[in-house]
């Protein structure tokens, strides 16, 4: 294989897995967020449910 198209083949391979790192990190991200808002959610449910809001 030639040396310039191995190189190009190692970078196609690195910005791939940069790539699956970042929609990886984005996905845990909304997880989070969807438990946050849960709890927000019964929370706020609680608090209007004894007339604190």
């Amino acid at each position: 294989m030639d040396k310039k198209l191995a190189e190009h083949f190692r970078d196609v391979h690195d910005h791939v897995l940069r790539t699956i790192d970042a929609v990886e990190a984005h996905d845990r991200q909304n997880e989070d967020m969807r438990k946050i808002s849960a709890w927000a959610a019964i929370g706020l449910a609680l608090f209007r449910r004894n007339g604190w809001l």
